[in-house]
């Protein structure tokens, strides 16, 4: 993990008495961002316990924020993912009623998902989660500023510089600092495709902490 206070030196020079909290917040945005787009960050959770009946819930750090479920299995069973509309769609009786080896599962919530049909019993799911560091964080995980620093840094000073009626304000800097932005996002995608074999739009499991 990596502190936000790390990118500023790098940052606040260059956008004209921008103040360390809105750059940090930039910062923390732009990491963001980075992360959704990229799928950089993932984590394996290679054994987390499923009770009959009830939603599972990744225990991802309390300063990140799940983007994408990449992979889900149930003892060792592949599930498909759906969305809990093609699940009440898709059959004739309420889905709370289905009971049996999970099959597919859907995200329930912001940090749960939900198998189907239920699980009878107790069972062993393994889970491939991309993330992303929410807005409320301070920090963000190494890689980003190991590997990713001049897209994150670029991306903040965009997101600074755009903003009006300030010292700092650069609505053309902005543009040029967005597209380097968007730059970043695209190289970090090809390298993933180069390096691990991944495909442009699927990021597979890379962990990170």
């Amino acid at each position: 993990m990596t502190p936000i206070d790390k990118f500023l030196p790098f940052i606040v020079p260059y956008a004209d008495s921008v103040p360390d909290h809105v750059a940090k917040q930039a910062t923390i945005k732009a990491a963001n961002k980075f992360c959704t787009q990229t799928l950089i960050w993932q984590e394996e959770f290679p054994v987390v316990v499923a009770h009959p009946s009830d939603y599972i819930r990744a225990p991802i750090p309390d300063w990140a924020s799940i983007v994408k479920y990449m992979y889900v299995s149930y003892n060792g069973l592949k599930l498909n993912s759906t969305t809990r509309d093609a699940v009440l769609s898709a059959n004739s009786i309420d889905a709370g009623l289905l009971e049996g080896t999970p099959q597919v599962y859907y995200q329930a919530s912001e940090d749960s998902i939900r198998l189907i049909p239920y699980p009878e019993e107790h069972g062993k799911v393994r889970m491939v989660i991309a993330l992303a560091p929410s807005l409320r964080s301070d920090k963000v995980p190494s890689i980003l500023f190991d590997r990713y620093f001049e897209a994150i840094t670029n991306g903040a000073l965009a997101d600074i510089k755009q903003i009006q009626g300030q010292s700092y304000s650069d609505p053309q800097a902005a543009i040029i600092y967005k597209e380097l932005f968007a730059q970043g996002v695209r190289e970090a995608k090809n390298e993933a495709v180069r390096t691990l074999g991944r495909n442009a739009g699927r990021v597979n499991f890379q962990r990170i902490l």
